[in-house]
């Protein structure tokens, strides 16, 4: 499967968040609550501005969503990793993260944050080298922070 990673311009921000809506809606309605869903085009912009975003590409769809922020010298924050549901378990969430990982200095340390009842996301990140560091609420969520050195 070809896919390729292509820096988000601001005309994509609307197809984003219906990206994000198809790959969180279960997620919302598991929870009731999840900040990667139904952002608003103003909220989403916001994020714009101090994100890196990608648009996840096959053959010239935007499938997918990789955003990520920089918040110390070697220190990157995963915000979002989201593929719409058709193309879930086919490899694409890891290339994403093999992206991400070419993308910042060696020695760098890479974080995230996911729910703790998501046991595929937990193994997901455990499968590619992310170590769990702990756990804290969010709402009425509990999530788990985990970490890579790069």
């Amino acid at each position: 499967m070809d896919l390729t990673f292509i820096k988000t311009s601001q005309n994509d921000l609307k197809k984003i968040i219906e990206i994000r809506n198809q790959a969180f809606l279960r997620d919302f309605e598991t929870f009731g609550y999840c900040p990667a869903y139904n952002l608003s085009e103003k909220e989403m912009d916001e994020k714009f501005k101090f994100m890196q975003f990608y648009n996840i590409m096959r053959d010239d769809k935007i499938i997918g969503n990789l955003t990520f922020r920089q918040e110390g010298e070697h220190f990157y924050y995963l915000g979002c990793l989201c593929v719409v549901p058709q193309y879930e378990n086919l490899g694409i969430g890891t290339k994403a993260l093999r992206f991400l990982e070419s993308l910042v200095p060696v020695y760098s340390k890479i974080y995230l944050e996911t729910p703790v009842a998501k046991k595929k996301n937990i193994h997901f990140y455990e499968k590619n080298g992310y170590e769990m560091i702990d756990k804290r609420m969010d709402n009425n969520i509990e999530v788990a922070r985990f970490e890579k050195e790069i």
